[in-house]
């Protein structure tokens, strides 16, 4: 299913009509490689014990590239920057992660500003960067 979000135009005034896509959801139970490929999806992660996401190595090109990981079982999850790279306060090729057994559901949205920084846009839940 589609929506349509109608908006005026910041620069111009005129009234927009934009559609809007559902985003692809793709459930993991194992340690994932994230690809550009995946910009725009939203990444599950459901098993009881710690699992990790690694972001992939952004060009100039791939810049915007946005993810939002959903945990979803009672395990650690961790989402690991790449070599070079850094997540909103963590070091150089360091992590953000939850691992409250409680939450459930805890999810993150992040986006690449540049080729070595990815800034979080949203989050539920108890997150920790490293």
């Amino acid at each position: 299913m589609s929506v349509k979000l109608i908006q005026r135009s910041a620069t111009t005034g005129i009234i927009e009509e934009v559609l809007l896509e559902p985003l692809t959801v793709i459930d993991k139970t194992d340690d994932y490689l994230v690809v550009v490929g995946d910009s725009r999806k939203v990444l599950t992660m459901s098993y009881a014990t710690l699992k990790t996401f690694t972001l992939p190595v952004i060009t100039s090109n791939d810049i915007g590239t946005h993810f939002t990981f959903v945990k979803k079982g009672a395990g650690k999850v961790t989402i690991q920057a790449n070599t070079g790279q850094t997540i909103d306060g963590s070091g150089i090729a360091g992590t953000i992660y939850n691992d409250q057994a409680g939450e459930t559901y805890a999810t993150i949205s992040m986006v690449a500003i540049s080729t070595t920084q990815w800034v979080i846009t949203g989050y539920y839940g108890t997150w920790t960067t490293t």
